[in-house]
């Protein structure tokens, strides 16, 4: 049974739907060229250097709000580092990046003081 997202999500996915050239998926420029203001606020912008070395780009200030950190600049495979959580970020990053042909991951995030957004 498919999940059904909220508006928001839903507005950022046909934003970039409409970034497309033909089949290819956007680029980061093409992103950075046109984006949406109202939209800004929940973007990650991660580079995928290898295993040990993420970057974080961008954390968009909804998401400073959510975890109550601004992770910019930071090593995204060192800031997510519960026990066992790096392991599986850095294999879903290096999936994603070796296989581009676009993604939508949809997840619960639940802070450490239990906050659930």
């Amino acid at each position: 049974m498919a999940k059904t997202i909220s508006a928001r999500c839903q507005a950022f996915l046909d934003h970039w739907n409409a970034l497309r050239q033909g089949d290819e998926i956007p680029s980061l420029k093409d992103y950075l060229a046109r984006p949406n203001p109202s939209l800004q606020s929940n973007v990650l912008i991660i580079d995928f250097v290898s295993r040990q070395e993420i970057p974080i780009r961008l954390f968009g200030t909804a998401l400073v709000d959510l975890v109550r950190s601004d992770h910019t600049n930071k090593n995204c495979a060192t800031v997510f580092a519960p026990p066992g959580a790096s392991d599986m970020l850095t294999q879903m990053a290096e999936t994603l990046v070796s296989h581009p042909c676009g993604t939508t991951n949809i997840n619960l995030a639940v802070t450490a003081n239990g906050h659930a957004r």
